[in-house]
């Protein structure tokens, strides 16, 4: 179960807060997340506790980010896997030159492509006005 709560200090003279989500994981590790609004707290603790009943959470820090898990499929075209032979030197051609559209998403970890607009936010930096951030 997660819980959220108001986290306050004293830096020089002034003060600050921010809101503070925390929870267990699967392998019962601490995890803590860290928010402005106690708005976007609460929904990030509504998210992860559905995430871990079903059982699909993977935490930021230990999950592999794009680039990683694109390169370990590319290996696994170049080469083959699983019984299968490795795809055609065209099409591997074809493949890298797709990563470079994407480049802009790749650092992202596999864990946010549940939630695709922190990436979608980052690819259209790259290509505004043409994606303006709103679902069609």
């Amino acid at each position: 179960m997660a819980s959220v709560r108001k986290r306050t200090w004293v830096h020089g003279d002034e003060k600050r807060s921010k809101w503070v989500c925390e929870y267990r994981d699967r392998s019962g590790a601490k995890r803590r997340k860290t928010f402005p609004t106690r708005a976007e707290a609460v929904e990030y603790k509504i998210g992860i506790e559905g995430e871990l009943q079903a059982g699909t959470h993977t935490p930021d820090s230990v999950s592999k980010t794009v680039a990683e898990a694109g390169q370990i499929w590319l290996k696994a075209c170049k080469v083959g896997r699983d019984g299968h032979e490795p795809v055609e030197a065209s099409t591997l051609r074809q493949y890298l030159s797709r990563v470079g559209v994407f480049r802009a998403g790749l650092d992202a970890p596999l864990a946010h492509l549940c939630n695709y607009r922190p990436i979608m936010a980052r690819l259209a930096l790259n290509f505004a006005p043409a994606w303006s951030g709103r679902d069609e």
